[in-house]
């Protein structure tokens, strides 16, 4: 199983409590950054940023600079393997 936007339906599903689907966040292009040794990176994104073509891996800063109103949110892995595993136990 993959679950490639996992990160940004969690973000989505907590900003505005409503399935990801539905939040006003799946339609905004949002990016998750993580720190990769001194620089962010873009480690997940939902649908609306990958339409943009930005992708996982790319700089933080050449995202932001393409789309200058791209909403960004700092990675929480340990929420993510949380949520994971939520979902395993279910």
């Amino acid at each position: 199983m993959w679950l490639r936007r996992l990160a940004t339906d969690r973000i989505a599903r907590i900003r505005s409590g409503v399935p990801p689907e539905q939040a006003p966040l799946a339609q905004a292009p949002l990016v998750v950054a993580l720190g990769v040794k001194s620089a962010l990176q873009v480690a997940a994104m939902n649908d609306a940023a990958a339409r943009l073509g930005l992708r996982a891996g790319m700089a933080l800063a050449d995202a932001k600079a393409m789309y200058p109103a791209l909403t960004v949110v700092d990675a929480d892995p340990d929420a993510d393997r949380i949520l994971l595993a939520a979902i395993a136990d279910w």
